[in-house]
């Protein structure tokens, strides 16, 4: 995961505990409660189980998120012009529903609007509904919640302190309430 990885590479992975979720997310309907679990194997086949009819869809719909977030993130750092044909031929699906909201994509998978509810439940996270929530950023949203997530033990000030911790042993200051008129560099370094 990335935090841990960054941790690592700052050299402070030893000031977190990290305190793994006893599930992925929660979603409470007036007649169905969805604790799903973490793992995209784990998380299609639990829905398969509450949903076996569409099953299939399903499988799809979970697939075709990894695959926008995977895409979305494998994308060149210069994106223009001159390699806008290749990348969009190594990116299918991303390229497919780049400019797609959640809801149309929803349809395409589903019949069962209570289906679509439930496989659209984290909408709230992103902070739009379906009808004006990106698919790319849903399926981004998606992706990570199903490869876990972790509370750090201590409250996330404990993360904090372990960031300030590694900015200061090498060679930072964390000032706080006060304004940066401008950053000045020298021998490569902000000063």
């Amino acid at each position: 995961a990335l935090p841990d990885a960054l941790l690592r590479y700052l050299g402070v992975r030893d000031r977190c505990r990290m305190i793994p979720f006893e599930h992925n997310y929660s979603a409470v309907f007036p007649d169905l409660t969805v604790n799903t679990p973490f793992g995209i194997d784990e998380y299609i086949e639990y829905h398969q189980a509450l949903f076996p009819d569409e099953a299939p869809a399903i499988e799809r719909f979970v697939r075709a998120c990894r695959a926008v977030h995977m895409q979305a993130h494998n994308l060149p750092p210069r994106l223009d012009l001159s390699n806008m044909a290749k990348v969009s031929r190594q990116n299918p699906e991303l390229f497919r529903y780049i400019t797609a909201p959640l809801a149309d994509v929803l349809d395409e998978h589903f019949e069962d609007p209570r289906l679509k509810g439930v496989m659209s439940a984290i909408w709230p996270y992103p902070g739009a509904p379906p009808s004006r929530l990106s698919f790319v950023t849903f399926a981004t949203t998606l992706s990570v919640y199903l490869d876990g997530a972790f509370y750090c033990e201590g409250s996330f000030e404990s993360l904090v302190q372990a960031l300030v911790a590694a900015l200061e042993a090498h060679g930072g200051e964390l000032v706080l309430g006060a304004l940066a008129k401008r950053i000045v560099v020298e021998d490569g370094h902000a000063c």
